[in-house]
């Protein structure tokens, strides 16, 4: 077993690794957009990512808001409040998916001659650098976190909504769709 890439490579592959750890976290920790729920005089932080939330607000069975106090992923793909964050959360996933293999082969060329050519190491490199520019693309668009209003079962609501929050029951004819 001989070393298949050079200090460079072996920096870029280990590096590649590390980076793909960061990329799963950040994108599995919901710590994008932090706030503050006020409902009845007390003040309770939460914490809202493209895949998960934290101390999030929801209709109860009788109608009245509640606040979950714990950390939980969206139901479904849909409940995911809005369309730009269900296309963060497609291209990221896919960035974290193409890194995987990229860092995956880097390793493994590390340890066996022959796994990553020259130029195969380039392609990957030039991959990476293009999914890093695409991903910068797309999550430049509008995630419009206060336009983002409640409905049921996603337990996120409008911020003027917040300061009446103990008192007000939620109709479903008054929700607007998107």
């Amino acid at each position: 077993m001989g070393v298949g890439l050079s200090c460079a490579g072996v920096f870029w592959a280990i590096l590649s690794f590390l980076s793909l750890g960061a990329a799963c976290v950040g994108f599995y920790l919901p710590y994008w957009l932090e706030g503050e729920i006020h409902l009845n005089g007390e003040s309770i932080p939460t914490f809202i990512g493209v895949f998960r939330r934290c101390h999030y607000l929801r209709l109860s069975a009788h109608g009245d808001i509640e606040v979950v106090r714990e950390c939980g992923r969206y139901e479904t793909f849909f409940d995911i409040p809005s369309q730009w964050w269900q296309i963060s959360t497609v291209t990221i996933s896919a960035g974290c998916i193409l890194l995987l293999f990229v860092s995956v082969a880097g390793i493994f060329s590390c340890c066996v001659q022959g796994v990553l050519s020259h130029t195969s190491a380039k392609v990957a490199g030039v991959l990476q650098f293009i999914a890093a520019k695409w991903e910068e693309l797309v999550n430049d668009s509008p995630s419009d976190p206060v336009q983002l209003v409640a409905r049921p079962g996603l337990g996120i609501a409008n911020p003027e909504e917040l300061s009446d929050a103990r008192t007000k029951r939620f109709d479903p004819e008054e929700i607007p769709n998107e």
